[in-house]
C-alpha cells in the first residue's frame, strides 16, 4: 500500500521509508489472478497466483515486499485492474504495442520458475517492463556510482522511474538540497537581467510552493501511518479467524470480523485515493519548480467576485504586476475590477469573458486554450515566451481593429 514515498529531504525518518527494495511488478488479472516481483537487477523475488485475489489484497501482499515503481502487462490495452493498481501505488505502467503472443511470453519467462499460465503471463509482463527501462536503470546506476550518491540510490531510482519528465540529476538535487533549486533560479534570473520586482515576486511564489509541499508531505506521512495501523489490525483479525473452531457461535463471530475487515479495506482504498491526489499535487509542484527560470507563475481565482478576491488576495499575495488565471471572469464585482485595474494587466481565462467586460476594462485577456499550462490548486505556470507571444498577438489584433475603426470614421 506504499504510494511512492516521494520526498525532498534525506532525513532519518524519510530514509527509513526507503528500506524496502524497489519492485518491478507483473500482473495477470482475472478469476485466478497472478503477480510476479522482480528487483531492478531482474532477480525474481516472488511469483504467486490465487483465486479471488482482490486488488486490496494484492496491494497489501506486494507492498509488504517492497515499493512498486514499474508495472508490466502482456496486454496492449491495459486492464482496468492493472490501471487501478498503478493509480493506488503511483507506479508507471509498461504495456506492449500489441498483445504478447504465447511464444513471446514463454521466451520472456523462461529464465524463472512458475506453476501455471497465469504466473507465466505475470512473469512475462514484469520482464517486459524491465527490458523497456533497463537502459534508464543503467544510466541511473552509472550516475549514482560516478557522483558517489549511494545513500540516495533507491530514492533517485524511484523518482526517475515514476516521473518520466524528471532528469536523474534534477531528482538527486531535489532529494539532497531542495534549496539549491532556489539558487539556480536566482542565477538564471540574474543572467536574464530580470528586474528586482519580478524577482521578488517569483521568489515569494517559490517559497509558498515549497511550504505547500511540506504541508502535503506531512499529510502524506500521517495517512501512511494510519495505513500501517490498519494493516496491523487486518493481520490481527486474520490471525484470530484462522484459530477459530467451526461451531455456530464462532461462525457468527467470523462473519462479523470479516465484515469489519471489508470496512477496513474500504477505508484503506479511500486513503490510497487521497494519497494519490497528494502525489499528483506534489508532482505538479516539482514540475513547476524545475521550470521556474523560464516560466511565469499565475495566481488562480474561480471568478472576479469580491468574496473570491478578498479570500485569495492575502492567501496568494496578489500584487502589482501579477498575472491572474480566472476560471469565469463573467462573474465579477465592480469593486474587484476597480481594485485590480492598477495592479494587474493580464488575465488568463477558461470561460470567455463577455464583450462588455473586455471593452470596459484595460486588462489583456488571454484564452487558456492557447497556452500550455501546468497547475495545482492555487497556482499555475506557463512558459514566459509563450505568454509574451500571446500578449503580442492580442496587441497586434487590437491595433488592427483600432486602425480600421479610425479609417471608417474618416470615410
Amino acid at each position: 500500500m506504499n504510494q511512492g514515498n516521494i520526498c525532498v529531504c534525506p532525513d532519518n525518518k524519510m530514509m527509513r521509508m526507503y528500506e524496502k527494495p524497489l519492485l518491478i511488478v507483473g500482473i495477470d488479472p482475472g478469476t485466478t489472478a497472478a503477480y510476479a516481483l522482480l528487483d531492478l537487477e531482474g532477480k525474481l523475488l516472488e511469483v504467486s497466483s490465487s483465486r479471488e485475489l482482490s486488488l486490496a489484497s494484492m496491494i497489501f501482499a506486494i507492498t509488504e515486499r517492497g515499493i512498486p515503481v514499474l508495472i508490466g502487462t502482456d496486454k496492449a490495452r491495459v486492464p482496468d485492474f492493472v490501471e487501478k493498481f498503478a493509480v493506488k501505488t503511483g507506479a508507471r505502467v509498461m504495456s506492449p504495442n500489441s498483445d504478447l503472443s504465447v511464444r513471446q511470453k514463454k521466451e520472456l519467462a523462461k529464465a524463472n520458475d512458475y506453476s501455471n499460465d497465469h504466473e507465466m503471463d505475470a512473469l512475462a509482463g514484469a520482464v517486459f517492463a524491465l527490458k523497456r527501462k533497463r537502459s534508464l536503470i543503467r544510466k541511473i546506476d552509472r550516475f549514482i556510482t560516478k557522483e558517489g550518491k549511494e545513500n540516495i540510490r533507491n530514492r533517485v531510482s524511484e523518482l526517475v522511474l515514476k516521473n518520466e519528465d524528471l532528469s536523474i540529476r534534477n531528482a538527486a538535487q531535489l532529494l539532497e538540497n531542495p534549496r539549491k533549486q532556489e539558487k539556480l533560479v536566482v542565477k538564471a534570473l540574474d543572467e536574464q537581467k530580470v528586474d528586482e520586482k519580478e524577482y521578488l515576486r517569483l521568489y515569494t511564489d517559490l517559497k509558498r510552493l515549497r511550504k505547500d509541499h511540506m504541508l502535503l508531505r506531512e499529510s502524506y506521512d500521517r495517512i501512511k501511518q494510519q495505513n500501517r495501523d490498519m494493516r496491523k489490525k487486518i493481520q490481527y483479525f486474520q490471525h484470530k479467524i484462522s484459530n477459530l473452531s467451526s461451531d455456530e457461535h464462532l461462525k457468527i463471530r467470523i462473519a462479523r470480523k470479516e465484515e469489519r475487515l471489508q470496512n477496513l479495506y474500504g477505508r484503506v482504498d479511500a486513503q490510497h485515493e487521497e494519497i494519490q491526489k497528494l502525489n499528483s499535487r506534489m508532482k505538479s509542484q516539482y514540475s513547476m519548480l524545475s521550470e521556474a527560470k523560464s516560466s511565469v507563475f499565475l495566481k488562480k481565482l474561480r471568478n472576479l467576485g469580491w468574496d473570491e478576491f478578498e479570500k485569495k488576495e492575502k492567501m496568494l499575495s496578489i500584487d502589482k504586476g501579477d498575472v491572474l488565471m480566472v476560471e469565469d471572469p463573467n462573474e465579477y464585482s465592480q469593486r474587484t475590477l476597480d481594485h485590480l485595474k492598477n495592479m494587474v494587466e493580464t488575465i488568463v481565462f477558461r470561460k470567455k469573458p463577455a464583450k462588455s467586460i473586455i471593452s470596459n476594462t484595460a486588462f489583456t485577456f488571454i484564452d487558456a486554450k492557447k497556452l500550455e499550462i501546468k497547475e495545482d490548486a492555487l497556482f499555475a505556470s506557463v512558459n514566459r515566451s509563450e505568454l509574451e507571444k500571446a500578449r503580442s498577438d492580442i496587441d497586434i489584433l487590437s491595433r488592427i481593429v483600432m486602425d480600421y475603426r479610425k479609417q471608417r470614421s474618416k470615410e
